[in-house]
């Protein structure tokens, strides 16, 4: 999975299988063409099994699903690894992707949905409180440094 930082000049990059759930970053031109080596962003994001999927809210903190621990990670913009969820089972209530709501439906603009295509085709929301970097509105409470 691949997923741009919020000014596009750095690519993360997941990792499928014994790379011990680490998160890579490389530097890349305007044109999005890798720059350098991929570098070791963050370690921790679960064990390594398969990172489903990278997405990115307004903040630049990195949401990542993993299906070996079965859990959803936060990352920072610094690297530092939080876990958001965790089924506690096995496999079946995997969080299979993600997207955020588009504030229309139901669907909240501060919310993750993630498929659970293992458990009967569910639909998890998870209320994050933040928007996805494609918000519309302005972030007002942004950490220092983005």
């Amino acid at each position: 999975m691949l997923q741009f930082d919020l000014t596009y000049t750095h690519m993360y990059i997941g990792t499928i299988s014994g790379r011990q759930g680490r998160i890579y970053v490389v530097e890349v031109g305007p044109d999005l063409t890798p720059i350098g080596q991929p570098t070791v962003f963050a370690t921790g994001v679960g064990s390594g099994g398969y990172h489903d999927a990278i997405g990115i809210d307004i903040c630049g903190y990195l949401y990542i699903p993993e299906y070996d621990t079965a859990a959803l990670y936060r990352v920072s913009p610094s690297g530092q690894v939080q876990n958001l969820l965790q089924s506690g089972l096995l496999h079946r209530d995997y969080a299979h992707g993600l997207e955020w709501g588009l504030g229309v439906g139901g669907f909240r603009q501060d919310a993750i949905y993630v498929t659970q295509p293992y458990d009967g085709y569910r639909v998890l929301e998870l209320v994050i409180g933040v928007p996805s970097r494609d918000w519309g509105g302005t972030a007002i409470n942004v950490p220092p440094g983005l």
